[in-house]
Order: structure tokens, then sequence, then C-alpha cells
């Protein structure tokens, strides 16, 4: 996994574990329980979408981008 990609799943992992607990800690007995994947998931997505819009606002182009995340075209 490219070195990018695996700093922003570690962050995806920690927010959504923190995002879990204060989750927990505001809902009452009996409420449904969140899936710690989806949450995970949507963390990691957010990232990846945030780092994108970063190299495009640095003005970056799609070839930056692939070869950020060790994509190859």
């Amino acid at each position: 996994m490219n070195e990018n990609i695996q700093e922003l799943y570690n962050q995806a992992v920690s927010e959504a574990s923190q995002e879990l607990q204060e989750w927990n800690a505001t809902w009452v007995l009996g409420t449904p329980r969140i899936d710690y994947e989806s949450v995970l998931y949507k963390k990691f997505a957010e990232l990846i979408v945030r780092e994108c819009a970063w190299i495009v606002d640095n003005e970056g182009t799609s070839e930056e981008i692939f070869e950020h995340f060790g994509v190859e075209e």
C-alpha cells in the first residue's frame, strides 16, 4: 500500500474510533449500534477526497494525484 494511502487509512481509523466513542457516550441503552466499518470507510473516503481536492487546489494535475497515491494510469 502506498505510504500516503496508509497514512490516510491510519487517520481514518483514529477518527472513526473517536467518532464512535463520542457517539456512544451520547446515546442511551437500547439504541441501534453503529457499524464501525461503515464509519471507517466513510472517513477513509472523505480523507482521500480531501487529499485530491488539496492537490487540485494547489494546481495539481490528475497525473500528480495518481502519482501521489501510487496508482498507475
